[in-house]
């Protein structure tokens, strides 16, 4: 599953990594609550990446153990990029 917009992106991705987020402010200029909607889809990934300015974070399984991996892009992207790979019988993905 992919999904990607053009708003002001993510700060810090390593906010991903937190269940809760209370130095988040809800409003409605601003897309997701305190990241709880993408933390429950990453509960379900085989592996997930997100991409926000020169920032990508990766979700992944090192010997059934989850890990997660920050590094830098050369090239900014613009708003957020969302990869997830879920889960689903051969009958749903084809």
């Amino acid at each position: 599953m992919s999904c990607s917009d053009n708003g002001s992106g993510i700060e810090e991705l390593a906010d991903l990594r937190v269940v809760d987020l209370p130095h988040k402010t809800d409003s409605h200029l601003k897309r997701g609550r305190f990241g709880r909607g993408f933390k429950v889809g990453l509960c379900i990934t085989e592996q997930a990446r997100v991409a926000s300015g020169h920032q990508p974070l990766e979700f992944l399984r090192d010997n059934g153990e989850r890990i997660s991996d920050q590094a830098f892009l050369p090239v900014a992207v613009n708003g957020t990029q969302v990869h997830m790979q879920m889960p689903c019988p051969a009958e749903i993905a084809a």
